[in-house]
């Protein structure tokens, strides 16, 4: 029996809408080059390896402003199992945060008109303690819901509440 108590009842992780950032960076990094490349005079344009220069040089600007948004979304993911709640995230520097189910008391998704469109919402949960952990830009946000509840009446129908 201890083996069904990390059963996985659902898993969540981060939309792609969590990469608009690095996508916003990655268009203003390129018409910044545009602008510049446009306003130097045409004999430095010209010059074999400028134009290689100038697109290597905002790739790197890019990577580095977007790698922690791309990181954040590549390895977040939310698990809840029959006695927890769960968020893993890092590639490098793993993070975990664990939230018992006995802690959890009201919990609630929210997605706006654009959310529900394209498949996006926020979880929140409220805690025992009165604190708030809000899950941001989930896909599919609605599973995780469904999966804190029914873990919750899961839970309680083990300990005969």
């Amino acid at each position: 029996m201890s083996e069904d108590y990390e059963r996985v009842v659902a898993v969540a992780n981060r939309h792609w809408i969590s990469l608009s950032s690095a996508m916003v960076w990655a268009i203003v990094i390129g018409l910044l080059a545009g602008v510049i490349f446009f306003l130097l005079p045409a004999g430095v344009r010209s010059a074999p390896y400028f134009p290689r220069s100038i697109a290597a040089a905002g790739a790197v600007l890019w990577a580095i402003v977007s790698a922690s948004r791309v990181s954040e979304w590549s390895s977040t993911v939310y698990v809840v199992t029959p006695r927890r709640i769960v968020m893993r995230r890092g590639l490098l520097r793993k993070k975990v945060t664990e939230v018992g189910l006995e802690q959890v008391g009201r919990y609630s998704v929210y997605q706006g008109i654009l959310g529900r469109v394209l498949g996006y919402g926020t979880v929140r949960v409220e805690l025992e303690n009165g604190s708030w952990w809000t899950m941001r830009r989930l896909a599919r946000p609605s599973v995780l819901v469904d999966g804190i509840g029914k873990a919750i009446r899961e839970s309680h129908y083990r300990r005969g509440d």
